[in-house]
């Protein structure tokens, strides 16, 4: 596989162009129904080899060139999509279990009310609720 990925990996370093024969271009156009599993790869071979702050740059600008209307911009199907998708799965969760699991663990412990809208809470709660704001 090592010539397969050191071309994917080549072909992070250049712009990519519509009309060029790129092994990301080709990914992305062969894959049309399920760009999951392609995504996820690929996203795993840049963070093996250190390049996937190249990878997603290179594939983010693509595809904010290529849309036409920016209110559809990372709304799509897309290799983009779909790698930032998984690169927080993989990078982003695990931090923010790391960040979040103590304070939502003492909350959950605590049993403190912690609902914001006011009609989910019973007539008991809004009572209690009003007379320590007074």
């Amino acid at each position: 596989y090592e010539p397969l990925i050191e071309m994917l990996l080549e072909a992070t370093e250049y712009p990519l162009q519509p009309d060029v024969c790129n092994p990301i271009n080709m990914l992305d156009e062969l894959t049309c129904n399920d760009r999951t599993e392609v995504a996820t790869t690929l996203v795993k071979i840049c963070l093996g080899q250190g390049k996937i702050l190249e990878y997603l740059d290179l594939i983010t600008s693509q595809e904010i060139h290529q849309t036409k209307d920016p209110t559809t911009l990372f709304r799509s199907n897309s290799l983009a999509t779909k790698s930032m998708d998984q690169f927080m799965k993989i990078i982003a969760m695990p931090y923010l279990m790391d960040v979040l699991q103590i304070p939502l663990s003492q909350i959950f412990a605590e049993r403190r009310q912690t609902e914001l809208d006011p009609s989910r809470l019973g007539p008991r709660a809004i009572y209690r609720r009003a007379s320590v704001a007074t």
